[in-house]
């Protein structure tokens, strides 16, 4: 699968610190591998339709489209929901 990343992630990624920054692109790239092995969730709520991939204390926030995950936003677990 793909994994197409926002305007606004890719700015969120640029932001995390170095040792978090690796750690968030390697798991991006499994999720295009082999996303049954990650820490997925289904979001409820006013996130509906959303799910969220947790890596460390990050949050990868991203909708299923046809072949495609569309990460939005990656951010501290604390401002993710």
């Amino acid at each position: 699968m793909i994994v197409v990343l926002s305007k606004q992630a890719k700015k969120d990624i640029r932001q995390i610190p170095n040792p978090y920054k690796s750690l968030v692109l390697r798991k991006l790239l499994q999720l295009s591998k082999d996303p049954n092995s990650l820490d997925i969730k289904e979001l409820t709520g006013s996130l509906n339709g959303c799910f969220r991939l947790r890596i460390g204390v990050y949050r990868a926030l991203f909708v299923k489209r046809y072949k495609c995950f569309i990460v939005s936003r990656v951010v501290p677990r604390g401002s993710a929901y």
